[in-house]
């Protein structure tokens, strides 16, 4: 019996044994919660000179964004997938997975060496040049590059003068949840982080971490994790305070021949060699590149436990890391020359209480001057609350915030559960890209909501066709013909109008445009004709009595003159009817009447002479303007303007063409 009790002690001896054994080098990597496998990795680009990958950034849309320093550099600052500088078989065309953008140095000689990089939801880009000490805003749609702060000198360098000259900076954060937007600089050569708030001209203190190699702000933007290699070591500062604590890490180099984290342990407990990377997933744990074990390290946000996540590949030197909103984790594997990209390691980003669906639009091209039409956004209420909002509330911000305006029926709440939507119009006020991002102030922790814009402004002119011209010389009854084009530049296609003005300038005149609607291709004039008919020729009036009463002169005139006529045809029918006896007797018997004596009868001649004279003199007065006879139909000599319009998306153009009748 006691035999057999201490074969089964020996036994039960072995099995502790070989529980608590530490696992073989090929079998250390822990499992990550919510893996059931070894994470698999995609290939995002490789290449000789993705050895020299120094930071990573993933837009909202889930875009990566590569900077490096390659040795030569190559032929362009900027690149992108297709040409010679990537390896085709990781991403052609047909296998394009996502968007990816590299920067690079710009010449043969690394004179700028880009660093770390960082994103805002406006679209623009930080770019840490380490060799010059700087930091540059890049503008994407219009290629605009700036120095931020403005301050800064034009060759910053390390001086003891000024104590917020950054000096070889590395890691880039951009507090894109919060309403700050600050962005914040791992000053590596100075051994500190500082921030840079929107519009500042300078940079603000925020904590000293020796050697601040990668930088990451918390989803709450209440905390920063600082990578440091040189301590082995992350730490975390607090934004309210200031303090940075040591948060991963013993700060000890660690035996990398030894077993590490075959179970979890404290975060402050892990040895960690020389770590370059730090990442946040949508849940709040913190993602560490352990360069010198060649592992990429999981922090758990709420238990502060630290373990190796399991990869199926062998990473080599890896550095830099980014998160996207799927928790999808990008690392640069610089000793195998690549970037990768493992899925579903990291927790998806929660959705927020508050919402913008679509979180983008891209409005197409519309000319300058005109408006395309107005795009429906929704904003929906899931949180508990209802949302008490106003008008200042509805702003737009990034590079072209005023081609963009807005109307909503969100003021002033939104209940609980409920929605609303807001309108946007997009009014180029200059050609090529414009952007911009609709932005929500609410009291939800993720405030302020966004929305990315996007349009082209293009543009079209009226102009005279090759050898033509807007002005000609015609005679009555004649017609003017113009040739004219549709300009359009290299963005704008589409329909366009001409039509002619509802009132001309006189109304003999006629417009004629063929053909009615003109096909324009980007690019290609397009021709369409103009014609302006005139009214004539003059026509020959007959008679005198109707253009002699057409004529008479109209006011207080009009009456004396239509009198002396009158008195003058009296007198014209009297002396036709005094060629009768009867009518001389009767005039005879008249004079003895009224003058018996010679003295009257030649005072009445005379009086009678003079009424004469004068209804012909008042006759002549009320004709005085008596002209020609004319045909109204008739275009009158003249110099006539008329103005074209062409209208095509809400835009209109004009040209002015002129008409001399002779």
């Amino acid at each position: 019996m006691r035999r057999v009790l201490t074969v089964l002690a020996l036994f039960a001896a072995l099995l502790w044994i070989f529980a608590h054994a530490p696992a073989p080098a090929h079998a250390q990597h822990i499992v990550t919660p919510g893996l059931h496998a070894p994470a698999q990795p995609i290939v995002i680009a490789s290449g000789e000179q993705f050895a020299g990958v120094r930071g990573l950034a993933v837009d909202a849309t889930g875009n990566l964004y590569v900077s490096l320093v390659a040795t030569p550099a190559p032929a362009n600052c900027v690149s992108r997938p297709g040409s010679s500088q990537f390896d085709g078989s990781s991403h052609s065309a047909a296998n394009v997975r996502i968007a990816i953008t590299v920067f690079s140095d710009c010449a043969s000689t690394p004179t700028e060496e880009p660093s770390g990089i960082a994103l805002t939801p406006e679209g623009r880009v930080f770019l840490a040049n380490q060799l010059q000490s700087r930091i540059r805003s890049l503008d994407m749609t219009s290629g605009k590059v700036t120095v931020v702060p403005a301050s800064t000198s034009k060759n910053a360098a390390h001086s003891s003068t000024s104590n917020l000259e950054i000096f070889q900076p590395a890691g880039l954060a951009v507090d894109e949840m919060g309403r700050n937007r600050n962005l914040y600089v791992a000053d590596r050569g100075n051994h500190r982080v500082l921030a840079l708030a929107p519009g500042a001209a300078d940079f603000t203190f925020v904590a000293h971490v020796l050697d601040a190699a990668a930088i990451a702000v918390s989803a709450a933007t209440d905390r920063l994790y600082v990578a440091s290699p040189a301590s082995n070591r992350v730490f975390a500062v607090d934004l309210a305070s200031g303090h940075a604590i040591p948060f991963a890490g013993t700060g000890a180099a660690p035996d990398l021949a030894a077993a590490q984290f075959t179970v979890p342990v404290s975060a402050l407990n892990a040895a960690i060699a020389s770590p370059e990377g730090v990442a946040i997933d949508g849940a709040g744990n913190i993602f560490i590149a352990d360069t010198g074990a060649n592992a990429i390290l999981r922090v758990d946000a709420k238990a502060k436990m630290l373990t190796r996540v399991s990869l199926a590949s062998s990473l080599n030197s890896p550095a830099a890391l980014a998160m996207d909103r799927r928790g999808n984790l990008f690392v640069a594997d610089r000793g195998n020359q690549r970037v990768v990209e493992f899925p579903g390691v990291g927790a998806p980003a929660p959705v927020a209480a508050v919402t913008i669906s679509p979180a983008q639009f891209d409005f197409g091209d519309e000319p300058t001057g005109g408006t395309a039409p107005a795009q429906s956004f929704t904003l929906t209420n899931n949180s508990a609350g209802a949302l008490a909002l106003s008008t200042t509330d509805f702003t737009f911000a990034g590079t072209n915030p005023n081609d963009f305006t807005q109307t909503n029926n969100c003021v002033p709440q939104v209940l609980a559960g409920a929605s609303c939507q807001i309108n946007v119009t997009f009014a180029p006020r200059a050609t090529g890209a414009r952007t911009a991002v609709l932005q929500v102030a609410d009291a939800d922790p993720s405030s302020p909501q966004t929305a990315q814009l996007s349009g082209t402004g293009d543009d079209f002119q009226i102009t005279v066709a090759s050898g033509g011209s807007t002005s000609q010389n015609v005679v009555p009854g004649k017609s003017a013909t113009f040739n004219l084009q549709i300009s359009p530049d290299a963005t704008f296609s589409g329909t366009v109008t001409p039509v002619c003005p509802l009132q001309l300038p006189n109304n003999t005149l006629t417009c004629t445009i063929k053909p009615t609607t003109v096909s324009v291709t980007a690019g290609q004039p397009a021709a369409f004709t103009v014609t302006i008919g005139t009214g004539g020729p003059n026509a020959t009036a007959t008679g005198f009595l109707v253009p002699l009463l057409r004529n008479f002169p109209r006011g207080p005139m009009r009456p004396l003159s239509f009198l002396a006529l009158a008195a003058m045809l009296l007198m014209l029918i009297s002396g036709i009817f005094l060629r009768s006896p009867r009518a001389r007797l009767f005039v005879r018997m008249f004079v003895r009447t009224f003058a018996r004596n010679a003295p009257r009868r030649r005072a009445f001649a005379r009086f009678s002479f003079a009424v004469v004279a004068t209804c012909a003199a008042i006759t002549l007065a009320g004709c005085r303007g008596y002209s020609a006879p004319s045909n109204p139909n008739e275009t009158p000599p003249g110099i006539f303007t008329i103005d074209i319009s062409a209208t095509a998306q809400n835009a209109s153009r004009a040209i002015t063409l002129t008409v001399n009748v002779d």
